[in-house]
């Protein structure tokens, strides 16, 4: 499970580990002047060196997420969610991830490149 460095703290580390049992791929956040230099979450980390190009890959996975998470804001109205049920905000959410991943096949099925496809999802 991939998160940027603002959830670098152990609550999210025992959810990721204990509740859904992944590794989770967080980039460590910087320390703070006076700070201590170890950290309590340090046991819950995954323990593939964060400088490594595996580290790199797995945590650019994260940046696909935030554009699609990003198209659907600002194409499907999924920004402006507080007058909503969690009923209706769930059939919002799934029917709005299905059109934008039928519109991306019928784009990739003319032959026509994928981003362009998904680009031109409204």
């Amino acid at each position: 499970m991939t998160a940027d460095k603002g959830y670098d703290a152990l609550h999210v580390y025992r959810i990721i580990v204990e509740d859904f049992g992944a590794k989770p791929i967080i980039p460590i956040r910087s320390m703070r002047p006076g700070a201590k230099k170890r950290r309590k979450n340090s046991g819950l980390r995954t323990n593939i060196d964060r400088k490594s190009t595996e580290f790199k890959r797995l945590l650019a996975g994260r940046t696909s997420v935030e554009r699609a998470s990003g198209l659907l804001k600002s194409t499907r109205r999924l920004e402006r969610h507080q007058m909503r049920t969690l009923y209706k905000l769930t059939a919002h959410c799934l029917m709005s991830v299905a059109i934008m991943q039928a519109r991306a096949l019928a784009q990739a099925l003319d032959e026509k490149p994928i981003r362009e496809g998904v680009r031109r999802v409204a």
